[in-house]
């Protein structure tokens, strides 16, 4: 069973922390979908999969596996030399993958990944219809700003499908609850919590941005800095 503290050891001061996530690289985001009883095992094949792909391809510089706390998502961010390397890899069509650019960073520049004292992790992935992708982050990057300037906003990174037409915002916020209520102040509508937020947000965009919201544990991290 993975433990939430296992990754503990980890300094914040460390390189480890600083670049992880670096705009100079493509990255991917693997997600998959689970049901809670499957997470203690789906930890398990992510870290090992993310192994097997360090230890057969060295255009794969890092990478960080999480787990949603509501025990319903795996995501594994991996950062790459280039889009060929990544596109190379055997693993680059296996479902729930996608490779991103860097789009925008506010706050604490780059976000922090391993960096235990930078409160909770909260991570979006959604699809949208591919001529749509500029303009949706766009207006992404431009809501990252605006909570970039909320009490309890510590981090906030986007990224713009590569591979597809997606997003991907990479988050760091003092508390669940902090994250909820700025949105809340910033939409007027009311929110509680990261579901609650992706509820409303789904309702303001008659379902054309699905966002989807989860509070994750970084639970494993490996390769280079």
């Amino acid at each position: 069973m993975y433990d939430r503290t296992m990754l503990m050891s980890l300094s914040c001061e460390s390189k480890d922390t600083m670049m992880f996530l670096d705009k100079r690289r493509p990255h991917a985001f693997r997600e998959r979908h689970i049901v809670p009883h499957e997470m203690d095992k789906a930890v398990e094949d992510a870290i090992a999969a993310a192994e097997r792909r360090m230890s057969r391809h060295s255009g794969l510089e890092n990478y960080a596996v999480h787990a949603a706390q509501d025990r319903t998502r795996i995501v594994t961010v991996e950062r790459w030399a280039s889009i060929d390397a990544y596109r190379y890899d055997r693993d680059a069509a296996m479902p729930g993958s996608q490779l991103y650019d860097w789009g925008a960073t506010g706050g604490i520049v780059p976000t922090p990944l391993a960096d235990k004292y930078a409160g909770v992790i909260i991570i979006d992935i959604f699809r949208i219809w591919r001529p749509l992708l500029h303009p949706v982050s766009a207006f992404t990057i431009r809501n990252g700003r605006a909570f970039n300037q909320e009490p309890g906003c510590i981090s906030t990174t986007v990224f713009r499908g590569i591979t597809a037409g997606a997003i991907a915002t990479y988050a760091r916020w003092e508390s669940p609850h902090a994250f909820a209520a700025a949105f809340s102040k910033l939409t007027g509508r009311h929110a509680v919590d990261p579901d609650s937020v992706n509820h409303a947000a789904r309702r303001m965009t008659m379902g054309l941005i699905r966002p989807d919201y989860h509070v994750y544990d970084l639970v494993a991290v490996g390769g280079a800095v």
